[in-house]
């Protein structure tokens, strides 16, 4: 149970079997008195016996006030580095880490989770090559994440082999205001950067998801938002190339947010362009979307101008969609307001879910380039 002013400097431990640093709650009366203790940790290295024998932890919080970490190495830990606030019981008031790594655990580089926490920064920070992931950050309800920074942190080489997600950085539900600045993420066997359903105020931005220094691509996407409520984020100016499945998925469901520029996923608005190198406007670059027979592929809720052009057989049509009402302004004679019929691709209104639906009636599953210009938030 660390006093206030607990500093450890200039240390090494070796083949500790337990948990290998332990800052624990310092005193009863509830989280304002939880996060009081000013904590310093500097120049240490910390290190298991083996990647078999390894220490459970490196370095393990459960409160502190003010605390830095830096100049700090841990090797062959469970967790390199745990933040585990117990619940609204404690809390981690302002922590800075940096300049340090966490590597080939097996567990996490970065673990948080449990409780209540303030401000977190990280700067200049590995956690690589670690069997459950690098690093994941999750809340609770009654206690969440407030704020959490990286900036220049690499998240590269993760596995799930001894469980967990094998992301490079995971957000869990429960956190707000997670700043992701210059980072790289590669090589992991799931996605680069994972983020809940539902999270919200979080940016990723300057940031490589894909091939970068001696590591390849992500096994999954280079940055991956679960399908869900998650609103008000931006993803912007990444460099996303080299992951296996795809470079970026944003199932987010909320109307506040930018998702653009981001070299390698392709930017439906080019400015100054060369028209005889590219177009202004190229929804192209998105990728078509596979429509199968029978079972018709919904446009989010919103009402306006809508291009189907249909990737395999090469056919185009422009409709105005409208207050339930589909219009073919114009186009190929397969293109069609209404469901599908024979050898057609269908526009049509869907009253029981609100939206506009595109249906197919090739017997194959057709690819659809769908561009869409939303005019009204109402269907």
């Amino acid at each position: 149970i660390a006093t206030n002013g607990f500093n450890v400097s200039d240390c090494i431990f070796a083949n500790n079997t337990n948990k290998n640093i332990v800052i624990d709650s310092v005193t009863t009366g509830g989280p304002a008195a939880q996060g009081s203790t000013d904590i310093t940790l500097k120049n240490l290295m910390i290190k298991g016996q083996s990647s078999i024998l390894l220490s459970l932890a490196g370095i393990s919080i459960s409160s502190c006030g003010n605390g830095v970490i830096s100049n700090v190495s841990t090797l062959h830990s469970g967790n390199g580095l745990e933040l585990i606030p117990n619940g609204t019981a404690s809390r981690i008031q302002a922590l800075f880490v940096s300049n340090s790594y966490f590597d080939s655990g097996n567990k996490y580089g970065i673990y948080m989770s449990g409780g209540f926490v303030n401000l977190v920064k990280f700067s200049q920070v590995w956690a690589c090559s670690n069997t459950q992931g690098g690093i994941l950050v999750s809340g609770i309800v009654t206690a969440p994440v407030q704020q959490i920074d990286f900036t220049s942190v690499q998240c590269c080489g993760n596995t799930n082999a001894s469980g967990g997600f094998g992301n490079g950085l995971y957000i869990e539900q429960y956190v707000v205001n997670a700043n992701i600045v210059g980072c790289s993420f590669a090589g992991n066997t799931n996605n680069g950067i994972a983020i809940s359903a539902g999270t919200t105020d979080f940016k990723i931005v300057d940031s490589t998801c894909g091939n970068t220094g001696e590591f390849l691509g992500n096994n999954q996407y280079g940055i991956y938002i679960d399908t869900g409520a998650s609103d008000r984020y931006t993803i912007s100016n990444n460099k996303l190339f080299g992951n296996i499945v795809g470079q970026l998925y944003d199932g987010g469901t909320g109307i506040n947010k930018t998702v653009y520029p981001n070299i390698g996923v392709g930017t439906a608005i080019t400015t100054n362009s060369v028209q005889s190198v590219d177009w202004g406007i190229d929804f192209a670059k998105q990728g078509a979307v596979s429509v199968a027979n029978g079972t018709p592929y919904q446009l989010g809720v919103g009402s306006g101008l809508v291009l189907l052009h249909n990737n395999t057989t090469g056919d185009l049509g422009m409709f105005l969609c409208y207050g339930g009402i589909v219009t073919k302004v114009s186009g190929a004679a397969s293109m069609v307001s209404g469901a599908a019929g024979a050898n057609e691709i269908g526009l049509a209104y869907n009253a029981g879910t609100v939206k506009y639906q595109i249906s197919n009636g090739y017997v194959a599953a057709q690819q659809i380039v769908i561009s869409t210009i939303k005019t009204r938030s109402a269907s």
